[in-house]
């Protein structure tokens, strides 16, 4: 340790000369480096290591702080959404018109399925009386409730996370939904029945190419939906099946669909929360 010195002593040393009395009062309190050392003492063992370890331990109380700061890690990749139905509340599409307008036989269940058996120009016809029942729609379409919230809160809570729309509605629909909610910006990419890249639901195909557009897992990606088509689409791709229930008085009841999805949910506001325990315990 330096011994400390008063400035006005060593100048009445050197120079014979007192200072003011000014200066005593300034000299007082202003300690100076003194000429000799004193003798160095060796430190005990346990504060040489405590000296040692100190910046050590500020580094690893830095780190556990970081980490108690950093966000959970993100094992959610992705959420594939159904359109109608899920995203936008039900009955916008008239589906009884639909299948008669297009000429489906009676117990027809997917209509996109019976097309395809027909030749070129039934089908060019059946697709023009589907599309007709899907504009008259648009005046209806509705979001449902919490939809923008519940996108809005995906995407702050967990940064990088991918959404997408998965629809066997067409590429028109999904275009006017996206401009007529502003909800563009939200969504990373859509996929529709006229995808040519592979099959629409109920097979995976589409789920496939989004993990690899996302670049990560199926089984890291959410697919939530209403329909049968939603949770085979999940289920045939090796996603996460989330079912969003339409309730008893649905114009199609779905509660027979329970036992085929991983998750379900009653409201799009249950949705962040699950998505949030789902990366937590992986």
């Amino acid at each position: 340790a330096e011994k400390p010195r008063r400035v006005g002593v060593e100048q009445t040393r050197k120079t014979g000369h007192r200072p003011t009395a000014e200066g005593d009062r300034f000299t007082r309190l202003v300690p100076a480096v003194a000429t000799t050392r004193a003798p160095s003492i060796p430190l005990p063992k346990k504060q040489m290591l405590a000296r040692h370890m100190l910046p050590t331990l500020r580094m690893c109380s830095a780190s556990a702080r970081s980490l108690a700061n950093a966000p959970a890690r993100r094992s959610i990749s992705g959420v594939v959404f159904d359109m109608d139905g899920t995203l936008t509340r039900e009955g916008a599409l008239d589906y009884t018109a639909m299948y008669s307008r297009a000429g489906a036989p009676e117990g027809c269940k997917n209509i996109l399925e019976w097309i395809e058996t027909l030749d070129a120009a039934q089908q060019d016809k059946a697709n023009l009386a589907i599309r007709e029942v899907e504009r008259e729609g648009y005046a209806r379409t509705q979001v449902n409730d919490k939809c923008i919230e519940m996108l809005q809160e995906l995407k702050r809570a967990h940064g990088g996370l991918r959404l997408g729309i998965l629809t066997r509605n067409s590429d028109e629909a999904v275009e006017v939904f996206l401009d007529s909610f502003k909800l563009r910006p939200l969504f990373d990419h859509t996929i529709s029945r006229d995808w040519a890249g592979g099959k629409c639901k109920p097979s995976g195909d589409a789920l496939v190419h989004f993990s690899k557009l996302w670049e990560c897992t199926p089984a890291k990606m959410l697919m939530i939906g209403d329909w049968k088509d939603d949770m085979a689409a999940g289920k045939a791709a090796g996603a996460i099946t989330v079912l969003k229930h339409l309730g008893e008085d649905a114009q199609r009841a779905n509660f027979h669909l329970v036992d085929q999805a991983d998750h379900v949910v009653h409201c799009l506001s249950e949705i962040p929360p699950l998505v949030e325990r789902l990366a937590r315990a992986s």
